[in-house]
C-alpha cells in the first residue's frame, strides 16, 4: 500500500491545484462561465490551503495590537 503524501509535499500538490485552477481557462478557452468557476474554485483552494496547519501554509495569530499572518510552525509541547 502507498504511504499517503508528506505534508510538504501534500502543500506543493495543492499549490499546483491552484495554479492548474488559473491556467486551464486561458489555455483551454473556455467561455465565461464555466472560467469563472475555475477562478471561484482556485481562490477557494488558496485560500483555503494559506490558512490550513500545515508546513506550506500560514495561520492567524492575534496579538493585543490585532490579527497578523504569521508562518505556519509546529507547536512546541
Amino acid at each position: 500500500m502507498n504511504k499517503p503524501p508528506t505534508p510538504r509535499a501534500h502543500g506543493y500538490i495543492d499549490y499546483a491545484v491552484v495554479f492548474t485552477l488559473l491556467l486551464i481557462p486561458t489555455a483551454l478557452g473556455f467561455s465565461q462561465t464555466p472560467a469563472v468557476i475555475c477562478y471561484v474554485l482556485a481562490a477557494v483552494h488558496l485560500t483555503m490551503t494559506l490558512l490550513t496547519a500545515f508546513p506550506l501554509g500560514v495561520r492567524l495569530t492575534f496579538v493585543e495590537e490585532g490579527p497578523y499572518l504569521a508562518p505556519s510552525r509546529p507547536s512546541a509541547v
